[in-house]
C-alpha cells in the first residue's frame, strides 16, 4: 500500500464520495475504506494479519500524515503599518 511507502499525498488521505457524504480515512484497515466501492477488490481479510486495521496503526498514520505536516507548516505574515491620515485643515488651532 502507498501509505506504507510514505508516498500518500495528504489530499488523498481523507476522502468522501460526494460533498454530502461524510469524509473517511482512505487507508487499508479502516472499515470505510473497504466498504467503499472504489476498493471492492481490496478485502479487509487481506490486511487482517498485517495489523493495518489496529488502533495503534491508524493513530500512527493520523499523526504521521495529519499532525506532523501541520507542525512543519510555516506561515509568514508581513507586518503592515496602518496609520491614520488627517488633513491639516481638520486640525483646530
Amino acid at each position: 500500500a502507498l501509505i506504507q511507502q510514505n508516498a500518500v499525498p495528504l489530499t488523498d488521505f481523507i476522502q468522501a464520495n460526494s460533498p454530502e457524504d461524510e469524509p473517511f480515512l482512505c487507508m487499508a484497515g479502516v472499515r470505510e475504506y473497504h466498504d467503499n466501492p472504489a476498493h471492492s477488490g481490496d478485502p479487509w481479510l487481506l490486511h487482517r494479519g498485517s495489523g493495518e486495521g489496529c488502533l495503534a496503526f491508524i493513530l500512527d498514520k493520523i499523526i504521521k500524515y495529519g499532525i506532523i505536516p501541520i507542525e512543519q507548516l510555516q506561515i509568514q505574515l508581513p507586518p503592515a503599518i496602518v496609520g491614520m491620515v488627517v488633513s491639516p485643515q481638520a486640525i483646530q488651532e
